[in-house]
């Protein structure tokens, strides 16, 4: 038998289906949605009507203000002030009292599930909420980072298809904001490669480049793999794969200061001024043949071997 608060939780999730509802309901700009895995069949989609809650004091709330950032760390609610309920139609209100949740084991992965859709989601509102409240909570707190990078990295997985996009940008957001540790980036790497492999969806490639960009801040042998898979998908059947390869690629390596540390080598400072020339100026749209100069250039300058497929177009 649940003790008692843990038991008043478990009532509370299942009547307000924790972040899933917030999530869909602020996605598609309704008042609320009835979740199918919680709530009773007798009990019909109806305006929103504040469900109880426990007193979870929000840890990083998004303000009101369109001039806000995702990572301003802006306070919301005021954490002194009682919770007496939320409606969970209001993703700012409602999201950083829900990733409170992630400090219980056996919630992390249903709840990441739910918030994944906001934080990776598309609309701007959603995604500002959902990736301050989640960066928020995970903040100096290295093994609820790792803990919630494994789980993302699950849901990358083939079972979870509706999902991979979502997570993957939801990932980036957490390396941009230095919250995934060093330990866990090389699987993280993997990850997001097998997360493309045969991929047709050009949606899901943008994701994985800005993962793999994120993974460039980590030197040695991760910043190499990264940087491997993201020099392969600038020679993409895809225009736009390409295009936005390069200039995410360019937006990361402009970022760096001195020599870059691959791991076996080092590329000085002018190898570096070569390749973010090649990235500038190469038409990564267009030309067949000036992409692939400018391909074999970028495997010079940073003095990688050059894979089999680009030998056999620069010879053919």
């Amino acid at each position: 038998d649940v003790p008692g608060p843990a038991k008043d939780l478990e009532a509370w999730m299942g009547r307000c289906a924790c972040v899933r509802d917030a999530c869909f309901a602020a996605e598609s700009q309704e008042v609320t949605q009835a979740p199918a895995a919680h709530v009773a069949a007798d009990e019909p989609a109806q305006d929103p009507v504040p469900s109880p809650a426990p007193d979870l004091a929000p840890t990083a709330a998004v303000s009101d203000d369109e001039g806000e950032t995702a990572l301003s760390g802006s306070q919301g609610p005021d954490p002194d002030e009682p919770v007496v309920a939320v409606v969970y139609g209001e993703a700012h209100y409602a999201l950083p009292r829900v990733v409170r949740l992630l400090e219980d084991t056996d919630l992390q992965e249903p709840v990441l599930r739910g918030l994944v859709l906001g934080a990776g989601g598309l609309t701007e509102s959603t995604s500002r909420a959902a990736c301050s409240a989640l960066v928020g909570q995970v903040r100096g707190e290295t093994e609820l980072q790792v803990a919630v990078c494994g789980h993302l990295v699950g849901l990358c997985g083939p079972e979870h298809p509706r999902l991979t996009v979502p997570t993957l940008n939801t990932m980036a957001v957490l390396l941009n904001a230095a919250m995934v540790p060093e330990t866990e980036a090389d699987t993280v790497v993997t990850a997001t490669f097998a997360a493309v492999n045969k991929c047709k969806d050009p949606s899901r490639y943008r994701a994985a480049v800005r993962v793999l960009c994120g993974c460039v801040q980590f030197p040695g042998a991760i910043r190499r793999r990264a940087m491997g898979t993201l020099l392969q998908l600038l020679g993409h059947h895809y225009p736009v794969v390409r295009q936005f390869t390069a200039q995410s690629l360019y937006v990361r390596l402009v970022q760096e200061d001195g020599e870059v540390d691959l791991g076996e080598h080092a590329v000085q400072v002018e190898q570096m001024d070569e390749v973010l020339e090649v990235l500038t100026v190469t038409p990564w749209g267009g030309d067949k043949e000036k992409i692939v100069q400018g391909r074999l250039q970028l495997y010079k300058s940073l003095q990688m071997p050059l894979p089999k497929a680009l030998k056999d177009a620069a010879h053919g």
